[in-house]
């Protein structure tokens, strides 16, 4: 009988460590859209190697709630993060970079990602060059990126940078330049085993990007929506073809009255992709395998 219970054993551990050596051979990237009480987005990214990256920092402090604090942090401490390898910055608007002053106090980061917009300026801008100045000089890595770049994020990702291009982006000559910012969001392409991840920032105009890039290059198995869904058409849909797209945004955006949730299923839903926003689902995760994506959500709606 012992020695049957030994076999047993042996098996039960012989299967563990073939699971565990699998996971490590292989690893998943996880990436996990955060629900914040107000206009933003921040996406942690967890790479096969066990970085912690993060695109976007949420909105900045406004009363009594602070993205960052509130949020981030919590979850970055739940998860045993003490340091962040990178944070990407898409833009220098205040729903997209706000959070970093209170990352760049509290947490070790030790790469800051953005365009560089050394062409452009405007008040946003300005007050986003402070704060890079001041990671720098407190000793941390700044990178500028354009398109085609390559970011070292994990050896077990593709990142390529195919937005800004040099010299950036003017859809309309007339507009200042803190109209800019949008149209040359730093655009992230993330391709784990065949699986390929998108990260536009507030680039909703990704058709227009045909004409640098090849479009070949948009078409994804996971789009986080460009612009917090608030432009999202069927010509997006047809040009990235996503299995799955996830929505940062409220249920409705003032002061247009724009419903982004519904507004991104009616515009996806002729190339079948699976829609998922914040305000319905809370933090979303996708995990990657490699070959499938599983979304798990906060909340049902």
């Amino acid at each position: 009988m012992m020695f049957y219970r030994f076999l047993a054993l042996l098996l039960r551990l012989t299967l563990l460590v073939g699971v565990a050596h699998g996971l490590q051979a292989q690893g998943t990237l996880t990436v996990t859209v955060l629900n914040f009480q107000l206009h933003g987005l921040a996406v942690v990214l967890k790479t096969p190697g066990g970085k912690t990256w993060l695109v976007d920092t949420g909105p900045g402090e406004k009363g009594t709630y602070y993205g960052a604090r509130d949020v981030i942090a919590p979850l970055l401490k739940r998860a045993g993060v003490t340091a962040l390898d990178g944070v990407i910055i898409s833009h220098p608007h205040n729903d997209h970079r706000g959070g970093l002053a209170y990352l760049v106090d509290n947490i070790p980061i030790r790469e800051l990602v953005d365009g560089g917009y050394a062409e452009i300026g405007g008040s946003e801008l300005e007050a986003y060059r402070k704060l890079r100045a001041r990671y720098v000089a407190a000793g941390g890595r700044s990178t500028i990126v354009k398109t085609g770049s390559r970011l070292a994020l994990d050896p077990g990702l593709d990142a390529e940078i195919l937005w800004p291009p040099s010299g950036l982006h003017r859809p309309d000559p007339t507009k200042k330049d803190d109209q800019l910012y949008n149209a040359n969001s730093v655009v992230l392409r993330l391709q784990h085993g065949t699986n390929v991840f998108l990260f536009p920032g507030d680039n909703h105009g990704l058709t227009s990007m045909v004409t640098v890039i090849d479009p070949v290059k948009l078409k994804c198995d996971l789009l986080v929506a460009p612009h917090h869904g608030l432009n999202s058409n069927t010509a997006m849909a047809e040009l990235t073809r996503p299995k799955i797209v996830l929505v940062a945004c409220l249920a409705q955006y003032q002061p247009s009255l724009i419903r982004p949730y519904e507004l991104t299923q009616g515009a996806f839903q002729g190339v079948g992709s699976a829609v998922y926003a914040t305000w319905v689902h809370g933090d979303i995760t996708a995990v990657s395998d490699g070959r499938k994506i599983q979304v798990t959500t906060a909340r049902q709606p």
